[in-house]
């Protein structure tokens, strides 16, 4: 079997590569290659990575998503309905259905406290709840981080129609139309100021399909969310696998995590995870490995540890084949459960949503109380791999499609895709950043479509790891000469930095990208 793809290593232009990347963490235009500030003021690219620390990862989750740090949930919602009263249903029914008929109640606009975008200067108490809150709600978007792009065929018949959504689902939350992926993370927002407790997991099993699916309700008219079934499903899953923990949310998941250093989980042998040598009861700093391989184990196997693809047969020198050898850290210490085997497959384990959960959970709470991870650990997580990075990773040279079918696929669906087409789908004057980026911006028609667990798409996604592992490797040594000389010391370079670069680049230069297409999979994977 030929190979799909391939990352270069070719060193030219993987410097080339990590040049750009270090303007965009400068904030420097990202066009035509020039040579990056680390090569004329090193300082100036050292000083933008170091400050690329959890903060800014924070600041990072919460622009994504919508979401202030210093606005929880609760209060915007204040209390919510009880699942257990009687009428609950009907009344939560009714709270989303005008939710999503009518504009965002006044009191439900996020607003932050007086004088402070600083979640970290609220009183002890709220900081606790506003974290506790947050990581919640974390675990609700990451468990349906998935599939919110459109099919040509709803963008295509939108554009003939002349209709303002465009074909892509989307929710009007604060004044703003929101779509794909943000307009998921509206819809949870919505439900919450509404009143419904959404990010609950009673709220998960008590709620009958009609009242999960309201939840998500798009706007009139415009296609809904899609694998909507596949989302009710997960949401059950995650529901009863944290009540056979005892837990009533992943907030206290992660608290019981961080206090054992461990999990156990029910099941053959009485199965217990630990990492870092870190034992139950004793005391140490948690792991990002730790907490990944936990929610591997210690939910339902759809909800965190199912993209792990299997890939035969495995063509000489695919990245496939070498990227576990590449990227894995020393033996024992390795959180991939992958190996080579015997036969003529293997597993190539690339758990996109469980990853981003566990950056997340540090990220989105800035590193303090349970997600005070070791900070190697999270240097360990790897890219995200999806369909976005990878288009970046292919307009920078990092990434290659060598196929030539594969290659023809995609530039005919780049030439097919929507976003040629004028009218009101060729416009997001209305429309959220993402959407622009991923719906009415992303040229794509039916030739992009690959299969999951294809063999074109695992290579394409494991190349992307072995890509932004060697621009992490070339960066970190840029910084590093830079601080040598200087006498000082280098800031640590992370697939995570990269990742949320390549990410923002591919959203905010969607048009610079429009005749890359990025491959499309429907998958809860990813």
């Amino acid at each position: 079997m030929a190979r799909a793809a391939r990352a270069t290593d070719d060193i030219r232009e993987i410097r080339q590569a990590a040049d750009q990347l270090l303007r965009l963490a400068t904030g420097a235009p990202a066009g035509e290659y020039q040579p990056s500030p680390a090569a004329a003021d090193p300082d100036a690219a050292a000083a933008a990575l170091r400050a690329f620390d959890v903060n800014q990862a924070a600041a990072a989750w919460q622009r994504y998503h919508s979401h202030p740090r210093a606005g929880a949930l609760v209060r915007w919602a204040g209390a919510y309905l009880n699942p257990a009263a009687p009428g609950f249903a009907d009344q939560a029914l009714e709270a989303l259905r005008q939710a999503a008929a009518g504009p965002t109640p006044e009191g439900a606009k996020p607003a932050s406290p007086p004088g402070t975008d600083d979640w970290s200067t609220l009183p002890p108490a709220e900081q606790d709840l506003a974290d506790r809150e947050m990581l919640d709600f974390v675990f609700l978007i990451d468990l349906l981080n998935f599939g919110t792009w459109p099919d040509p065929e709803d963008v295509e018949a939108a554009r003939q129609a002349g209709a303002a959504h465009g074909g892509v689902f989307g929710v009007t939350w604060a004044g703003r139309r929101q779509e794909g992926y943000a307009g998921l993370c509206a819809a949870v927002l919505r439900a919450a100021a509404a009143g419904v407790p959404v990010a609950r997991p009673a709220f998960w099993l008590a709620a009958d399909d009609r009242l999960l699916e309201a939840v998500f309700l798009g706007e009139a008219g415009a296609p809904g969310i899609p694998l909507l079934a596949e989302r009710v499903a997960l949401l059950r899953a995650a529901g009863r696998g944290l009540a056979e923990h005892g837990l009533t949310s992943y907030a206290e998941f992660v608290d019981r995590f961080a206090r054992c250093g461990s999990l156990k989980v029910s099941g053959p042998g009485g199965m217990q995870l630990c990492a870092c040598g870190t034992l139950p009861g004793r005391s140490g700093p948690p792991c990002a490995q730790a907490l990944l391989r936990a929610l591997q184990a210690g939910l339902p196997a759809a909800c965190f540890a199912g993209d792990v693809a299997i890939y035969a047969p495995a063509p000489s020198g695919s990245d496939a084949v070498d990227w576990l050898d590449h990227v894995s850290p020393a033996p024992g210490e390795t959180y991939f459960d992958g190996e080579h085997g015997q036969g003529p497959s293997f597993q190539v384990p690339l758990l996109k949503r469980a990853q981003i959960l566990v950056a997340d959970t540090w990220a989105a709470v800035s590193g303090r109380g349970p997600a005070a991870f070791v900070p190697a650990s999270i240097q360990k997580l790897t890219m995200f791999a999806d369909n976005r990075v990878p288009q970046a990773l292919r307009h920078i040279g990092m990434l290659q499609i060598v196929a030539p079918p594969l290659e023809a696929r995609l530039r005919r669906s780049a030439q097919a895709g929507p976003s040629s087409a004028g009218g009101a789908a060729g416009s997001a004057s209305s429309a959220s950043g993402y959407g622009a980026a991923y719906g009415r911006g992303a040229a794509f028609g039916r030739d992009a479509y690959l299969d999951a667990g294809s063999s074109a798409e695992i290579e394409i996604r494991a190349a992307s790891v072995v890509a932004v592992d060697r621009l992490r490797a070339e960066m970190q040594q840029t910084l590093a000469q830079a601080a040598q000389h200087g006498r000082r010391s280098a800031p640590t370079v992370t697939a995570l930095q990269i990742d949320y670069l390549l990410w923002e680049w591919a959203k905010r230069d969607a048009a610079a990208m429009a005749d890359i297409s990025t491959h499309r999979t429907r998958t809860t994977n990813y």
